[in-house]
């Protein structure tokens, strides 16, 4: 069936262990996960391990989304369709779409231009995301593994400018043929190990 989410305001954050969200025993018979317009954010671990849910995640009419929690999708492996994140998402957190191994996108993966930082894993295994990257201009951080094993995403890929350090393992095995700006000071362990055109 499809899981709606409407009303005003923010999702509950849940736990993986003690406070866990009330789908997560049903989540094998969700088909479709629908964000409708005034709900402000996913809740953290909202879908974390929910391995065997074969669902398509439809954020379209999602126009007041403005954050994803940590592990919101997390180890959804089966999660499908394509990905389109909201315009006014600020922030992608750490693993929110960790391990999302069968979502896709429509001409590349695009990041709003809102977004200040992506977390540490966000899109960690993300190998069906094809096609170019696109951050925004004035992106302050990107954490380590965001872009891990991402294989999918190719093409000429510039740094933006406003980043100075480049987390460990941060595009290990990506696709992307970099183009670095002058003011990257920092490179951590691992970054581009695996990248085909590095």
């Amino acid at each position: 069936g499809t899981l709606t989410f409407s009303g005003e305001g923010a999702m509950e954050n849940y736990q993986t262990m003690h406070f866990v969200a009330p789908w997560k025993e049903i989540s094998n018979q969700i088909k479709k996960i629908v964000i409708e317009n005034g709900v402000t954010s996913i809740g953290s671990n909202a879908f974390y391990q929910c391995s065997d849910m074969q669902a398509t995640l439809d954020l379209s009419d999602a126009k007041a989304l403005t954050s994803i929690g940590n592990n919101a999708f997390y180890g959804c492996s089966s999660l499908n369709g394509y990905l389109t994140l909201p315009s006014q998402l600020t922030v992608i957190p750490s693993c929110a779409f960790w391990n999302c191994s069968q979502l896709k996108v429509q001409g590349g993966l695009k990041i709003p231009e809102n977004v200040k930082s992506i977390g540490w894993g966000a899109f960690r295994g993300c190998a069906q995301l094809k096609g170019s990257l696109t951050l925004p201009k004035d992106i302050e951080s990107i954490g380590r593994q965001a872009f891990y094993d991402c294989t999918g995403l190719t093409g000429t890929f510039k740094i933006p400018d406003t980043v100075t350090e480049i987390e460990q393992e941060t595009f290990y095995h990506c696709g992307l043929d970099f183009i670095f700006p002058s003011n990257v000071t920092s490179i951590g362990l691992r970054a581009f190990d695996a990248c085909v055109n590095f």
